[in-house]
């Protein structure tokens, strides 16, 4: 179902609605947070009272921009106010917790392999400045635009670039010292 019919039933009182809105989104919500906070309990009430926000403020959207460039923005902002409420570092590692999964013989080695280069990767993400974080996530799991990075962040596209092309580089410095 498409985002403007869900919000105007959403805005009719349908709960259900916003529901279905929620679990469309609630995946890259907590991502983009998690990539400012690097802190699962952070995240999850950054993205907990983005939604909220979003909920109470949905009258006020305008559908000249999609509703999931609006989310995440108020995301954002929600998360850079949780780290900054709960003044830790921004460097802080992100605390994983992974579902074991059960794998026969045959696949338990293909399964460790996947298992560490997920491994490396989030590492060598994690070396990598909040922005440049945020930015390889947004532009490359999320497939946002460079328009509707730039439109989350509220940075220009040009530095938006900038620090894509910087993230890149960094990223592959520390993938390749692992």
């Amino acid at each position: 179902m498409d985002d403007q019919l869900l919000i105007r039933r959403i805005l009719n009182g349908d709960a259900e609605a916003y529901r279905v809105l929620y679990r469309n989104y609630a995946a890259l919500a907590w991502h983009v947070a998690i990539s400012v906070c690097k802190n699962h309990l952070w995240a999850e009430e950054a993205v907990q009272s983005a939604f909220i926000s979003a909920y109470q403020n949905l009258s006020h959207f305008r559908s000249d921009s999609s509703f999931k460039t609006w989310l995440l923005k108020i995301v954002f902002h929600q998360a850079l106010r949780q780290l900054k409420s709960e003044q830790k570092r921004r460097w802080q590692e992100i605390e994983t917790s992974h579902d074991q999964i059960e794998t026969d013989n045959d696949s338990s080695t293909a399964f460790s392999m996947i298992q560490e280069k997920r491994e490396a990767v989030q590492f060598a993400l994690q070396q990598l400045s909040e922005k440049e974080n945020l930015i390889l996530s947004l532009f490359y799991l999320h497939e946002l635009s460079l328009k509707e990075t730039a439109q989350v962040t509220g940075f220009s596209e040009a530095n938006v670039k900038v620090l894509l092309h910087r993230a890149r580089k960094n990223f592959r410095n520390q993938y390749d010292k692992l």
